[in-house]
């Protein structure tokens, strides 16, 4: 999805409203179905608080509950304000 993107936008605005953090816009240096679908044509758009390094998708996978509890605050924030039932900043 181009950066620019109004919902890179959105999502960009509520992370830093809710976490205090500035997110990191990048292209994700793993492989994920973004891969797959962005050749058929699919806008495609990976977000997620924490560290990849923590061994996502790995035997070992784990996320610190307060990262947890900050995912969904900002989730339900960008739902939120992508329907517009509420301000994205």
């Amino acid at each position: 999805m181009p950066f620019d993107h109004p919902g890179v936008a959105t999502i960009s605005e509520v992370m830093q409203r809710i976490s205090g953090r500035d997110p990191v816009i990048e292209t994700a240096p793993f492989v994920c179905d973004a891969n797959f679908w962005f050749p058929l044509g699919q806008p495609s758009l990976i977000f997620g608080i924490g560290d990849p390094g923590w061994g996502t998708h790995g035997a070992n996978e784990f996320l610190p509950v307060a990262d947890l509890i900050a995912a969904a605050k900002i989730f339900a924030g960008v739902t939120m304000a992508w329907c517009g039932v509420a301000e994205s900043t």
